[in-house]
């Protein structure tokens, strides 16, 4: 099976612009989705010449961005129809099932506490 992946790079440099960029993009399902170098006009440059569409100004923005997360979130939900009905049945434990889904699918990277956040809220759109 093969999976997606989405690369927001901070930094990009000579060497990140000559070599990491141009690899990445050559690997069949990986995508550079962000940018951020320590310049705005330097970010800006990159994006322009490898087709990056986001652009941060900061790094901190960038590993904060949720919207990444979201979508896996959405497509965690959509995966698990069962967990969504016990869920609408009043069964909160089964939004655990949803957020085990989304926690593996990061890695265990995504901090839990805004998983169960985006979790919770696309729960109370499904009812």
């Amino acid at each position: 099976m093969s999976t997606h992946l989405r690369i927001g790079l901070i930094g990009a440099g000579a060497n990140t612009r000559s070599r990491h960029i141009p690899g990445l993009k050559a690997i069949e399902d990986v995508e550079i989705v962000a940018v951020c170098n320590r310049r705005p006009g330097s970010t800006a440059a990159a994006a322009r010449e490898f087709g990056i569409a986001k652009t941060y100004e900061h790094w901190q923005d960038l590993v904060a961005d949720e919207s990444q997360l979201l979508d896996i979130v959405r497509r965690a939900v959509a995966a698990n129809p069962k967990a969504v009905a016990d869920f609408k049945r009043g069964k909160t434990k089964a939004a655990d099932a949803i957020k085990g889904a989304v926690m593996r699918e990061t890695k265990g990277l995504a901090k839990m506490e805004t998983v169960q956040q985006l979790v919770m809220a696309e729960l109370q759109k499904q009812e």
